[in-house]
């Protein structure tokens, strides 16, 4: 103990006094407090006597022998980390192949890529098909989206070395209001990322499963390009965070959410009637289920992932077929179209949505011609909304877009075109509509009233061109224009001789 210190004296401890005396050293190292650092237990050194017996086998393992260490050390033990003592979440990504070959040099031959996620504080894992990797738009903003949801404000994004996806987590860590710590495990060490890899693995042993499974319903193994793929992946890790239950009595999904996933549910990949989201209420006069492939569930929302004909959509609520062939049509399983990164055919829309619009038409909309302010037209015949779902939508058709979409009411806003009119009109007069007669029979006596107005007129003759309807005209109603042209020429030739 020093008699009477410096700051008694003076109430300041100059630490950078070379003056003071070594007496009084404990003074400032004492305040000062530290971690002790892990080392390497280092072995006693052996007598010449353990060498030389050693040598002659090298068994049993010695950590002091060089021959030992070079022929069959290993590297330390990847301990059990304490996610108590952890402040920070961290959630390691890597890429996947479900292909068994995949250390072929071309991975074109490998499929798409699987991206995996796995967070170690909830457990939460997710397995997303991506179209490349590296900076791919899908893949960023996927990655994004299953941060978000786990809603951290700062995390460590953990990763291999592999330049690839160290370019992702650049993206991500960019793009992103989430502060984010990069960090990637040493070069060729696969268990300094063990929690992912393990990931990996029990998602794929779940996409076995229902893989196996939905090819025993069908009856039929499923192709490497089918659709099917890629929403089966992702429901893999979705079945394992909602049901699987670990050590702690808990699922993934309540560590996440605080509360258990009680949603009802159907077969992966079955053939559902699904409620459209929103429907309570508005189009009463439309038909608010409709059939799909069920595809899983949405994570930030719990809706329905339905597939359909015409895309991918979101439903509220489903039924279940009552008999097994409805429940597995084959023809619908493989007629549904939708991948995660292109929900609808021939957009680039990732979102799903609620219900399908229709493409527009290629090119602008054809005008309608100008029409005499004096002569009128007869009026179209009305095609209802009964008319395009019995035949079906024609592609192209403004009035079909607007009755898809259920603007309009029953008719749509928009007019329909002379392909579908020609295809509608066609399938109504082989199957006997009255409203087909009754159609003609309008135009015929609207001709004649025209006719006898004409035939007081002189010198002037009937134009076909006055009757062209929308640009073109039904071939029926053509041959009905020209025999009353016919007619009324005859009439008043005769009138003026």
């Amino acid at each position: 103990m020093c008699g009477e210190s410096q700051e008694e004296k003076t109430g300041v401890i100059e630490i950078e006094n070379e003056n003071i005396p070594p007496s009084c050293y404990p003074c400032f190292v004492e305040s000062e407090e530290g971690r002790k650092a892990k080392g390497i237990h280092v072995s006693e050194t052996p007598t010449q006597k353990d060498v030389d017996e050693h040598m002659l086998t090298h068994i049993p393992f010695r950590s002091w022998c060089k021959f030992c260490v070079m022929g069959r050390g290993v590297s330390l033990q990847h301990r059990k980390i304490d996610k108590s003592q952890e402040t920070i979440p961290t959630i390691s990504i890597d890429y996947a192949f479900l292909n068994e070959k995949q250390e072929v040099e071309n991975e074109e031959r490998c499929g798409m890529p699987i991206l995996a996620i796995k967070d170690r504080k909830t457990g939460m894992m997710q397995s997303r098909v991506v179209p490349s990797k590296g900076n791919d738009k899908y893949a960023i903003k996927r990655l994004k989206k299953d941060i978000e949801l786990l809603g951290y404000k700062k995390i460590i994004l953990k990763s291999d070395n592999e330049p690839s996806i160290i370019s992702l987590k650049q993206a991500v860590k960019d793009s992103m209001n989430v502060e984010i710590i990069l960090e990637e495990s040493p070069v060729g060490d696969h268990q300094a990322n063990g929690e992912v890899e393990n990931a990996i693995k029990r998602c794929a042993g779940q996409f076995r499963t229902l893989k196996e499974v939905t090819e025993t319903r069908y009856g039929k193994r499923i192709a490497p390009e089918h659709h099917i793929l890629p929403w089966m992946i992702a429901y893999s890790s979705g079945c394992i965070n909602r049901f699987q239950v670990g050590e702690d009595g808990y699922t993934n999904h309540k560590r996440w959410k605080g509360k258990d996933f009680d949603r009802p549910i159907c077969e992966f990949g079955e053939c559902i009637i699904a409620l459209r989201l929103d429907s309570r209420g508005k189009t009463k006069s439309k038909v608010r289920w409709f059939n799909g492939v069920f595809l899983g569930i949405r994570e930030e929302s719990g809706e329905l992932i339905v597939g359909t004909p015409e895309g991918i959509v979101k439903a509220r609520d489903f039924k279940r077929h009552g008999s097994l062939v409805e429940r597995w049509n084959l023809d619908q399983f493989n007629n549904f179209k939708g991948v995660p990164w292109e929900t609808i055919p021939g957009h680039e829309a990732e979102e799903i949505r609620s219900h399908i619009l229709l493409p527009p038409p290629p090119g602008p909309l054809i005008a309608h011609p100008p029409q005499s302010q004096s002569i009128h037209p007869p009026r179209r015949m009305r095609l209802s909304q009964d008319d395009v779902i019995r035949t079906g939508i024609t592609p192209g058709c403004p009035g079909c877009l607007d009755i898809a979409a259920g603007r309009g009411g029953m008719r749509g806003s928009a007019t329909h075109n002379e392909d579908c009119r020609t295809r509608v009109e066609g399938y109504l007069r082989r199957t006997g509509n009255k409203r087909i007669a009754e159609y003609d029979a309008s135009i015929t006596q609207r001709l004649a009233r025209y006719g006898e107005r004409r035939s007081t007129m002189k010198g002037e003759h009937v134009s076909l061109k006055l009757f062209q309807l929308q640009g073109k005209t039904s071939q029926r109603a053509i041959l009905i224009m020209q025999a009353a042209a016919v007619a009324i020429s005859l009439q008043f030739s005769l009138t003026h001789l």
